[in-house]
């Protein structure tokens, strides 16, 4: 005997279908997330995000320290810090360093404007994920004229202060010779001394 379906299960039949295609569609953006590549942040020595003014800084010296972290975290992911100086197109940038550590110390800069950023992966065949809010940094180092200004005055102050102390160490009378002389009489006074007593 064949049965032909009922109304009730052919609408069973169609919410069914539904469903799974709305379940589908859910999940179909979570999966997507799964695999968008990492991405990573500057952070302060204590890990905490950095945005706005504290992206930028000033040196004389030339070195800076970064820190970065990766977000969200509790990933484990390889880090590449690449820079540039003064708006250098984006194919010159120097690769400062690429590996798993979270932080960099970078000396030697010359003067300008440095501009740092972080990216993140997982995996070694992942492309490089978003990069982070730059850094930047300007370096502006103290002028070869001013130090040698310094140097020279530094210079003369040590050679006059030699020179006194030289001066005086040879030509500076001795203060306790009147009470030498009065202790231990000269030989000639004791000579004198004996030719009296005879």
């Amino acid at each position: 005997m064949r049965t032909t379906p009922t109304r009730t299960s052919r609408l069973v039949a169609v919410t069914a279908a539904f469903l799974s295609a709305a379940i589908l569609a859910l999940a179909a953006p979570a999966s997507a997330k799964a695999d968008e590549p990492v991405r990573a942040v500057f952070t302060d020595a204590d890990s905490e995000p950095l945005s706005g003014d504290d992206l930028a800084a000033n040196s004389a010296r030339g070195d800076i320290q970064l820190h970065w972290a990766a977000d969200p975290p509790g990933a484990s992911p390889m880090f590449r810090l690449v820079g540039r100086l003064d708006g250098e197109l984006v194919d010159d940038r120097i690769v400062y360093y690429e590996g798993p550590q979270q932080r960099s110390f970078i000396s030697g800069l010359e003067d300008g404007t440095h501009e740092f950023v972080v990216m993140a992966r997982l995996a070694d065949t992942d492309p490089w994920g978003p990069e982070s809010e730059p850094i930047v940094f300007t370096v502006l180092h103290h002028s070869l004229r001013q130090t040698f200004i310094l140097l020279g005055i530094g210079a003369f102050l040590f050679i006059a202060i030699v020179f006194v102390v030289v001066r005086e160490a040879i030509f500076a009378e001795n203060p306790f010779a009147d009470e030498d002389e009065a202790a231990d009489p000269a030989p000639a006074d004791r000579a004198a001394e004996k030719g009296g007593e005879a």
